[in-house]
């Protein structure tokens, strides 16, 4: 037998250089977004990006002079032959790969290196087929060496690069080394020399050293609009929170591109509601300062909350056991949100829409983040999928999301420079930390735009009561002015209109009282509904074994016996659940009776039977005094029990309490109740907010809408219901809302 034995090199072939330019560098924004950066890691003060000759696209015979062209000219450190050579010349170089492995990561000017793959590079060939390359190394203080000038020009090829135009078609494709490009030193330079230039409308004296790379034979024709829009994203490069001594130019057609926006960084933070800057450590902790406030908050907790289901578990198993450290690594937020309904600037707003929330490395920005159809948290597919007012809109924030390439090894680019890599659950970690601090402020948008209102029913005056007051008082008043001009036409029309916003009015308020009602009923049949899904499931059960039991032979009537009675036993149960749920219902609401408020609780008690078995929460129920009787409608009653139960088991369950309870108190010789648990209470700057309608810190799973009925329906029947802030009062460490039934001295 003989054997054969050997080694095969690789050896790339030409089209690789095609799809290196086409398929990894998707458009011009990132071809020139790459060579910018690699301008920014040569430690060049500026780069200026010029456009001409474009009235001359896709004319034949043109001499170089009058082709249309693109240049990136910068003041960096040039390169030498030597680094042209080995480094320019092969995809992948590892040079600046090298420089991270050695933590020699920093520039002379000490900026930290942005590129790493080796492959930004070949963004030349997206824009055109021909790149000439003008480069001076620096090699002292404002001193360069001998200018190279390489030239390639892939337009000799085919488009595959499979062979060169001029030449018969070869059975054998090239191969990359096959490429060929001129190079030529020159001791007197022709294009890198000193000399004065203008950038962003500055004269600037041009070094004697850098890079200038000229690129003709266009893929596409470039025009001002599309050149202006890549003017306004290349101005968002740098962050715009660190000193910027990088700066960006373009010219199209010898007109300078400028970015004029009506406002400034400045005067848009201005105008925000809320402004947050916080740093999240590697556990996802947050120390934030929010409109000067300091604070701290577990982002990772605070998740838990969140409308989405798969978000919420994306740290926790189903026993809420934290599955994985973070792979992000620490990071700085900084956001401003927007009430747009306060902003009558339309430019403010439209400045506003167009920003979204940017990520920066190492003060330069990562592509796409940022952009005004980008939706990297996923707000806009929550807000459309779930409910849009459990999350923040993307067009009324701008945020900005700092990592570092040392602190966050993780977060990698893509190789297409189209965002960061997805792989494991670094980014996924990020996305959703970001995602936890804008619930965070979702909650505090609610409370900085809602105005404090007064906790006691005797200072509570209702945003409809003041309307009407308002509307009463221009009716006095044109009514005066009517008599004083004797206007007797004027006074019947006037009479009439008054009748009928009194009538519309009071429609108004009856309807109010429907919905709140209807609600109340919601929460009940939600709490009962388990049990009632449960023992029907079972009860279909029986029903299928006595129909089994019926058609057998030998018919065993002991067991069918056996059979019905446990089948009406499990109807009698669905009958006592929605009985008890009856009085509820708003044709049973209109009749008042003596009321034990201890056995209204207890039947609050029993609908939520399952759930807080569920929780091994425990309820005691403490009465002090006489027993409390109050004359009161029994559906009213119910559901202010139920809405603060309803509370206490949401805030239990997401807390993890230890020992779960609910305590209530009810002295009946001075007419109170306090209900309380021990979760986690309600932090006090949320307490002036709870009872205002639609806020809600619940996540998807609150309305905001509980509580506002409960006061509603306490105020409505002159009961007074409030959060006991005093440590002292409280009989829980938790949540604890008294209500007075009767008014109390003092």
């Amino acid at each position: 037998m003989v054997t054969k034995t050997g080694t095969l090199t690789p050896r790339p072939y030409a089209r690789l250089l095609a799809m290196l330019s086409d398929q990894l560098i998707k458009n011009n924004v990132v071809a020139l977004t790459e060579l910018a950066k690699n301008s920014y890691d040569a430690d060049a003060s500026w780069v200026q990006i010029r456009i001409g000759n474009m009235f001359n696209f896709g004319k034949e015979g043109l001499k170089e002079r009058e082709k249309p062209f693109v240049e990136i000219e910068d003041d960096g450190d040039g390169m030498s032959f030597e680094t042209i050579r080995d480094a320019w010349m092969n995809p992948a170089s590892p040079n600046k790969f090298i420089k991270r492995q050695e933590d020699k990561v920093r520039t002379r000017k000490g900026r930290i290196l942005q590129g790493e793959k080796g492959i930004g590079r070949y963004a030349v060939f997206q824009i055109g087929k021909k790149v000439e390359i003008y480069t001076r190394e620096r090699i002292g203080r404002d001193k360069g060496a001998e200018e190279v000038h390489l030239v390639t020009d892939l337009s000799e090829y085919t488009a595959e690069l499979l062979s060169k135009k001029k030449t018969p078609t070869s059975k054998k494709p090239l191969f990359f080394d096959q490429l060929s490009s001129k190079y030529y030193i020159r001791d007197k330079p022709i294009r890198i020399k000193s000399g004065m230039l203008k950038v962003e409308g500055q004269s600037r004296e041009r070094e004697n050293h850098g890079t200038l790379i000229r690129i003709t034979e266009l893929n596409y024709e470039w025009t001002y609009s599309n050149t202006k829009k890549i003017r306004e994203i290349l101005s968002r490069m740098q962050s715009p929170f660190r000193k910027t001594d990088f700066a960006v130019s373009i010219i199209y057609e010898a007109e300078d591109v400028l970015v004029f926006e009506d406002l400034t960084v400045e005067e848009v933070l201005e105008e925000a509601l809320l402004e947050m800057a916080g740093s999240v450590n590697e556990n996802g902790i947050c120390k934030y300062s929010l409109n000067g406030e300091k604070g701290r908050i577990d982002l990772v907790e605070n998740l838990k909350q969140d409308a989405v289901k798969e978000n919420r578990e994306h740290f926790f198993d189903d026993k809420s056991t934290r599955t994985h450290d973070l792979q992000c690594g620490p990071f700085q937020v900084r956001f401003c949100v927007y009430d747009l309904d306060r902003i009558d600037d339309p430019a403010l707003k439209r400045y506003i829409r167009e920003h979204r929330t940017y990520i920066y490395r190492d003060g330069i920005r990562v592509y796409p983040y940022g952009d005004s159809d980008n939706d990297w948290i996923k707000l806009d597919i929550y807000r459309g999928v779930y409910r849009a007012g459990a999350y923040l809109s993307n067009d009324q924030l701008i945020g900005y999301i700092s990592i570092s390439s040392k602190a966050n090894p993780g977060l990698r680019d893509k190789t297409n420079r189209e965002g960061l890599l997805e792989q494991g659950t670094a980014y996924e970690d990020l996305r959703l930390l970001t995602l936890s601090t804008l619930n965070f402020l979702h909650s505090e948008f609610q409370r900085y735009k809602l105005k404090p209102k007064a906790k006691h029913r005797k200072a509570r005056t209702s945003e409809l009561y003041l309307q009407t007051e308002k509307v009463q008082k221009s009716i006095d008043d044109f009514d005066k002015y009517l008599d004083m001009t004797k206007a007797q036409e004027g006074q019947k029309y006037l009479k009439k209109l008054t009748e009928d916003y009194y009538n519309e009015r009071e429609i108004y308020r009856r309807q109010i009282e429907i919905v709140e009602d209807l609600a109340g009923v919601g929460i009940a049949v939600d709490a009962t509904s388990h049990d009632l899904m449960v023992v029907m499931n079972r009860a279909v059960e029986k029903i299928n074994e006595i129909q089994a039991t019926v058609h057998s032979e030998g018919l065993d009537l002991e067991r069918l016996r056996d059979k019905t009675d446990a089948l009406q036993g499990q109807l009698m149960f669905m009958r006592s659940l929605l009985v008890g749920i009856q009085p509820l219902f708003r044709s049973s609401r209109r009749r008042n009776k003596e009321l034990l408020i201890s056995d209204i609780i207890k039947t609050v008690q029993r609908y939520y039977e399952t759930p807080l078995k569920e929780l091994n929460a425990k309820v005691y129920i403490n009465e002090v005094g006489a027993p409390l009787v109050v004359v009161s409608s029994e559906g009213v009653l119910l559901q202010l029990f139920i809405n603060l139960m309803d509370n206490s088991v949401y805030w239990l369950r997401v807390s993890n309490a230890l020992e779960p309870k609910v305590e209530v108190l009810i002295n009946g010789d001075h007419g109170y109740v306090i209900f309380a648990d021990n979760g986690p209470g309600v932090e006090e700057k949320y307490i002036d907010y709870i009872f205002e309608p639609f806020f809600s810190r619940k996540g998807i799973q609150g309305r905001g809408l509980g509580l506002y009925i409960a006061r509603q329906l306490t105020d409505r029947y002159e009961y007074d219901l409030y959060y006991v802030e005093e440590k002292d009062k409280r009989i829980l460490p938790g949540a604890n809302f008294r209500i007075d039934f009767i008014e109390q001295e003092g």
